[in-house]
């Protein structure tokens, strides 16, 4: 099922149903948020998961944001991704600047989403959430960069993993290796059960 749930630069927008989505925004002007500010962003997006929807993936740069995530089902509808993006950018916008002292916007009025169809979509593009901060040379392993966060089982809230520096370790990147993305040994196509819109497929994250 397909549903219009906003306009994007005047043209209207439709969200279909069980389907895990790549989700990006950016900071107002560009703006290079501080560490503290991301992991700001990093908890804004860890409150709505298993409430607003199930996050498979999360990078909080220091300009832009990257999610990976399921929206769940409410009222027997799908969480629009409006809403959540409202929430995560409103409810972090509002700390940000009460922590920072500052006022006006912090981001970007328009996120950019996309329907992933494959499990090689899902794959490459969580792949390439993870590698980010270490193209940026903000790190050599994407486990030593403090804010993200992926699991290697969507649905498996227990089985969510954050970085190292997030967990008390070492967050230099002095001691990691080389990032190199890895695939699953048996790939299985990502699936949904009942109308929920849970995935149950795993992961292969290089983690």
């Amino acid at each position: 099922m397909h549903y219009k749930y906003e306009y994007r630069r005047r043209l209207p927008h439709y969200q279909p149903d069980a389907k895990i989505f790549f989700i990006t925004f950016c900071t107002y002007q560009r703006w290079t948020l501080p560490e503290r500010a991301r992991r700001i962003v990093l908890d804004a997006c860890l409150r709505g998961d298993s409430i607003l929807f199930d996050l498979l993936a999360v990078v909080v740069m220091p300009d832009h944001t990257h999610l990976a995530l399921v929206p769940r089902c409410q009222s027997d509808r799908t969480v629009s991704i409006a809403k959540i993006m409202q929430a995560i950018k409103g409810t972090s916008a509002h700390k940000i600047n009460r922590e920072f002292g500052r006022r006006g916007p912090v981001w970007q009025q328009e996120s950019f989403d996309r329907a992933l169809r494959q499990e090689q979509q899902v794959d490459q593009k969580i792949d390439y959430m993870l590698g980010n901060p270490v193209r940026a040379g903000l790190v050599r392993n994407p486990m030593d960069y403090p804010c993200f966060g992926a699991r290697r089982k969507a649905g498996k809230r227990s089985d969510f993993r954050q970085g190292r520096a997030e967990r008390g370790q070492c967050g230099c990147g002095e001691h990691a290796t080389r990032f190199t993305p890895r695939r699953a040994r048996t790939p299985v196509a990502p699936r949904t059960k009942g109308t929920k819109g849970a995935i149950s497929a795993p992961f292969a994250l290089p983690l």
